[in-house]
């Protein structure tokens, strides 16, 4: 038990600070537009619908691909760690795929999005903030592709500190030349949209810093295991290894359409969940331009709990994949309960510091009165949501881990589409409760989920799941025998020049 609870704890850490880091630029990026003399609230609400948009249209993909890698590896690596060390051209297929995708979609919303935001009755002024920052966040988020992609794999390799230093000093460093910036001029949307690409350029220079540095030390590992093999003849069972892992790596290279096949499921779930949950906040701006920052208070206050939430969830999929995968089903569900018991802790603690820090809270993002006391209002109303949101979010990735993406899909569908969205209107139209009635929605929608999502956790038969997760895990391993043959001969040829040259 404490092994596990340690294990969960060490990891979430990491990974909850690299989820937080990477989302917390955005709210001291708001903070700053916050202290402009001039417009403040329209470049405030031109960022924050801009990024409800790209939320909703790429947001899915990236988070998809990213979640569906981080399975596949997490469950690959349970057998066969050998793999840490191996190139693999899946995942830049994976960011060649999203980064083309990104520029397609960016074209798409040019056409698309004023025609959207002028039904819901938004000023022209708006809608012209809302253009240019779909442009810069768009290009943000092409960049992050890269960045996370490569970060799913090593997650589902349980490799997680890294991450949490990169993303810190990408975040402080940011935060740093945004102060300073805003000591000589405003920041407006044009400055947010730098600095949000910024954030993410620095990330991948410490990441590719990184991975250099362990490609190195790889090689030399590689060159000793190479004449260890060669010294013994290179006996059946390393041979075997050898063969096998090279036939998965040739495998991924040619299953793009696979992965696409395996992650349908989650982008399904992902878009209904990204357009629910940033509904609200672009339907917040159908009741008065007040209502648009304290919507995306909410909202940027539900990411950063999320991000710590995602951090146990990314646990939760390394520990509970790679045990699931093992057969050991008694440690997997053991996993998920101590996962289960630390975030209910975490968010606990999350709850208590913004109540007791409201005032300070509401004023990072707003200095308007008005704003403030309507963040105040219907904060009690949101806390509520939180422990609902969060257990959701985390049973969902279980079951997911469990090949249960459809029965996810399913559920989500329901609640969100079916439920939520009509609730919305109903909530905040008809009964006047305006952004407290979408945050009541959400709500009574993610608490469908949770009692979806634990009555099927309490029904699961393991040993089908592991055969169904046997099937989908199947790259096509009918490789060759050719794939074998040649794999056989470059480890003979690389092992004899070792020896000449000794």
């Amino acid at each position: 038990m404490n092994s596990k609870v340690t294990d969960i704890i060490k990891s979430a850490s990491f990974n909850a600070i690299s989820n937080l880091c990477n989302n917390l630029i955005y709210l001291v990026i708001l903070h700053f537009m916050a202290l402009n003399k001039n417009n403040a609230s329209l470049n405030q609400n031109g960022i924050s619908i801009s990024m409800c948009i790209v939320e909703i249209t790429f947001g899915p993909v990236i988070q998809a691909f990213s979640n569906g890698l981080k399975q596949l590896y997490s469950q690959f690596y349970a057998n066969y760690s050998q793999i840490k060390g191996n190139k693999n051209l899946l995942l830049y297929q994976s960011i060649s795929f999203c980064i083309c995708l990104g520029v397609v979609l960016l074209f798409a919303l040019f056409f698309i999005y004023d025609h959207i935001l002028r039904f819901m009755n938004y000023d022209e002024e708006v809608i012209s903030m809302t253009y240019i920052g779909i442009v810069y966040l768009l290009i943000s988020r092409m960049i992050l592709v890269n960045y996370e992609f490569i970060r799913a794999q090593l997650i589902g390799l349980k490799v997680f500190g890294p991450f949490a230093v990169f993303q810190s000093v990408a975040f402080g460093l940011v935060a740093f030349v945004c102060l300073i910036y805003s000591l000589y001029r405003d920041i407006g949307i044009h400055e947010a949209g730098f600095f949000m690409i910024l954030h993410e350029l620095v990330k991948i220079i410490l990441l590719s810093i990184y991975i250099l540095q362990e490609r190195e030390q790889n090689n030399v590992e590689l060159h000793s295991q190479l004449l260890i093999s060669g010294d013994n003849q290179i006996n059946e069972e390393d041979n075997q290894n050898y063969r096998f892992n090279f036939s998965q790596i040739i495998q991924e290279k040619q299953k793009m359409y696979d992965l696409l096949l395996y992650i349908r499921p989650l982008i399904l779930t992902l878009y209904i969940e990204y357009t629910f949950f940033n509904t609200s906040v672009i339907l917040s701006g159908r009741y008065s331009k007040d209502y648009i920052v304290p919507a995306v208070c909410f909202s940027i206050t539900n990411n950063l709990i999320l991000k710590g939430i995602l951090g146990l969830s990314e646990s939760a999929i390394s520990f509970c994949g790679s045990s699931f995968a093992a057969k050991n089903f008694e440690s997997t569900k053991q996993y998920l309960r101590y996962t289960t018991i630390i975030l209910l802790s975490y968010e606990a603690a999350f709850i208590i510091c913004l109540i007791t820090f409201s005032n300070l809270w509401a004023r990072c993002f707003s200095l308007d009165q008005n704003i403030i006391d309507n963040i105040q209002f219907y904060k009690y109303l949101y806390l509520v949501t939180v422990p609902i949101d969060g257990t959701q979010i985390l049973l969902a990735a279980y079951l997911q881990v469990l090949e249960k993406k459809v029965f996810v899909s399913k559920v989500a569908l329901f609640s969100y589409i079916f439920v939520g969205i009509p609730l919305m209107f109903i909530l905040g139209d008809l009964s006047g409760l305006k952004l407290g009635g979408l945050w009541l929605a959400i709500g009574i929608s993610n608490s469908i989920n949770l009692y979806n999502y634990i009555k099927q956790i309490k029904n699961i038969d393991y040993d089908l799941q592991y055969k169904i997760a046997q099937k989908n895990q199947q790259m096509n391993r009918t490789c060759s025998s050719i794939s074998d043959e040649i794999q056989q001969v470059e480890l003979i040829q690389v092992v004899s020049s070792q020896k000449q040259e000794m």
